[in-house]
């Protein structure tokens, strides 16, 4: 068998084994529940329901939980806003998420702050895999489209997604940033789901 025969044959094999790895790829779909905490409407919930599976790079199932209260003890007289720690860590206790491809978002009406910040819009916690964001900027209400993307960044952030540099990034955190995610966070993202390349292997 000539060699140009063998390296043929090496090649075939190699192409085989990596298509089948491609087919036999995991097929993951998130779960996104969405946990009312306050006087939460409806519009702002089918909103979220309806936009969040398209604005991520895998399938999502998104479904709107029960309503929960926000505890009292997240209430600090002084600031006149809600310890979002403490909300994150109670809905926890409240609240069972597999963190193998489910995701809950607390979305409330309430100003948060946290020990850090005197001021926040949202928090994520990888581990638990529970956000919470808030409808509230400090000046009013927030629309439905800011009120998406602050969604999407903490649901990320949840999948361990940092900041972005990229202005064109929904992940960057400026004011001005685009509403999807760019080619770099698009393949973090899936990246927990896709099996490894397999590297050809160099014939010498």
């Amino acid at each position: 068998m000539s060699k140009r025969v063998v390296v043929f044959v090496i090649m075939a094999l190699v192409l085989s084994v990596a298509f089948t790895d491609i087919v036999s790829a995991r097929v993951v779909e998130e779960h996104i529940w969405l946990v009312p905490a306050g006087d939460i409407d409806g519009k702002t919930l089918g909103y979220l329901k309806n936009n969040l599976p398209d604005c991520f790079p895998m399938t999502m199932n998104v479904t709107v939980d029960a309503l929960k209260e926000i505890p009292k003890s997240a209430y600090n007289s002084s600031k006149k806003k809600y310890n979002a720690d403490v909300i994150l860590d109670d809905i926890s206790n409240r609240t069972t998420v597999d963190v193998t491809n489910e995701r809950a978002l607390v979305v409330t009406d309430v100003e948060l702050y946290t020990l850090d910040a005197d001021s926040v819009s949202g928090i994520s916690d990888v581990k638990k895999g529970i956000s919470v964001i808030s409808l509230k900027d400090g000046s009013g209400n927030l629309t439905l489209e800011k009120t998406l993307k602050l969604a999407v960044r903490e649901l990320a952030h949840s999948w361990g997604l940092a900041d972005c540099v990229n202005p064109r990034c929904i992940m960057n955190p400026t004011e001005h940033r685009r509403d999807t995610f760019c080619h770099e966070c698009r393949i973090k993202l899936r990246h927990r789901y896709d099996k490894p390349l397999i590297k050809m292997p160099q014939i010498l």
